[in-house]
């Protein structure tokens, strides 16, 4: 409450949390399996791989060359293996708002930052501090000073799902 016995808006709560991302366009990136060769620089996958079950051709995306596309196969492989992830990170905080005599509760986000590697960290400095940049940004602009904001993010730990 503030002076005059109001409820005053306040920030209840961050969260910053790791996870996978399992929209991050690879095909649009590196190229998608199909069972039609639609370029000629087509990677047959089922000969390599020796499986019947699967798609017969990567086609790559932007292959100018063999070794782009045999670059682009092999960077694509440990996704469709499920060993790989790109990651995301995502960002939202629960606010309180004076409304009538009352409060209301409310939720400020998601604001999510992508594409780094889970195996090793690239990028992930990068795009845990631009979601923080843009989560405090919203509530900035709902009125939130910026000390009450740092506070609130830096006191927060990210998670890792």
């Amino acid at each position: 409450m503030n002076k005059n016995g109001e409820i005053a808006p306040r920030i209840l709560s961050v969260e910053i949390k790791i996870e996978p991302d399992p929209d991050y366009p690879l095909s649009e990136m590196l190229g998608q399996f199909s069972n039609q060769s639609e370029s000629k620089f087509a990677i047959n996958h089922r000969r390599r791989q020796g499986n019947h079950d699967e798609f017969e051709w990567f086609n790559p995306a932007c292959a100018e060359n063999m070794a782009d596309a045999e670059r682009a196969y092999l960077e694509i492989m440990p996704f469709v293996r499920d060993r790989k992830w790109m990651m995301r990170i995502r960002a939202s905080a629960r606010v309180e708002a004076p409304c009538g005599n009352g409060a209301v509760v409310g939720e400020v986000g998601p604001c999510y930052a992508d594409g780094f590697n889970d195996e090793d960290g690239t990028g992930r400095e990068e795009a845990e501090k631009q979601v923080k940049e843009e989560l405090a940004g919203e509530l900035r602009t709902l009125g939130f000073t910026k000390k009450e904001v740092v506070t609130a993010i830096d006191k927060t730990k990210t998670e890792e799902e």
